[in-house]
């Protein structure tokens, strides 16, 4: 389809479709997970001590890796860690749907724009003015993290093309590194608490 075909103007793209495929959906995922624990070259503490950088792990990092590094601030400014995940998790418009994805969407499954929201195909979207954005405690984050966890974790044993892209043995140390980030952030709960 050319540009003149194009008939939608906004939902074209969005900033978490990594592979531009018009949808966000685990195929990100399987993406982000490829990227776990990667590690920018140019970090300050690399640079000072070379003995703690890891090639391995920075690898890739300008040529993709770079992206998944959605929380650049604090500890987490050098690194693809738990903080990015929770921000995937928690900020990624899961399942959205370009407009030019009409094999996907279709424009007349839309009805009732009112200023409430939409509803697309029997699912109520809430407008941006009616969404509110609250504050979750140490333990709703908590409790939201170990729930991904056993959602990744149901998602690794049910969904069989997720077992052929990933190898197993990455897999089970992506999750490792997960509970232990998990551990750590419990950890650092209860001291701030």
């Amino acid at each position: 389809m050319g540009a003149y075909e194009l008939t939608c103007d906004t939902n074209v793209s969005n900033l978490y479709d990594w592979n531009a495929d018009g949808v966000v959906n685990l195929q990100e995922y399987v993406n982000f997970s490829r990227a776990w624990l990667a590690h920018d070259p140019n970090d300050p503490a690399w640079l000072a001590d070379p003995n703690l950088a890891d090639p391995n792990l920075s690898e890739g990092w300008y040529e993709w890796k770079h992206k998944f590094n959605l929380d650049n601030t604090g500890l987490s400014a050098y690194r693809i860690d738990l903080a990015d995940l929770l921000m995937f998790l928690e900020e990624a418009p899961w399942l959205w749907v370009a407009c030019w994805r009409t094999d996907i969407w279709q424009p007349e499954m839309m009805s009732g724009l009112g200023e409430e929201g939409l509803r697309v195909a029997g699912f109520e979207l809430l407008s941006p003015e009616k969404q509110t954005v609250q504050e979750k405690t140490s333990q709703e984050q908590v409790l939201n993290l170990i729930l991904a966890i056993v959602q990744l974790e149901q998602l690794w044993l049910e969904d069989l093309e997720i077992q052929h892209q990933i190898d197993a043995a990455d897999w089970r140390r992506f999750m490792d590194a997960v509970y232990q980030n998990l551990d750590s952030f419990e950890t650092e709960t209860v001291q701030r608490e």
